[in-house]
């Protein structure tokens, strides 16, 4: 399965998001705007999908750092 690199921003205040947005991994397919799960300092935290297909070469310099999502949050019925 192929894992794609995909750009975050974490929510905050007021369910917002905030902040630059940070590259991960994900190996499920998600969609700019979905929810998803991040492993943050505090333990899990949820950040929305900004941007998707990023390049390989945008993510070199952090490509020993690089993080995968937890999950897509599944929406409320």
């Amino acid at each position: 399965m192929k894992t794609n690199l995909i750009k975050v921003k974490f929510i905050g205040y007021k369910n917002r998001a905030y902040g630059r947005p940070y590259i991960y991994k994900t190996p499920e397919v998600v969609k700019v705007g979905d929810t998803v799960e991040l492993m943050g300092m505090d333990g899990v935290i949820q950040g929305i999908v900004t941007d998707i297909n990023v390049s390989e070469e945008e993510a070199e310099q952090f490509k020993d750092r690089l993080k995968s999502i937890i999950g897509k949050v599944k929406e409320a019925k």
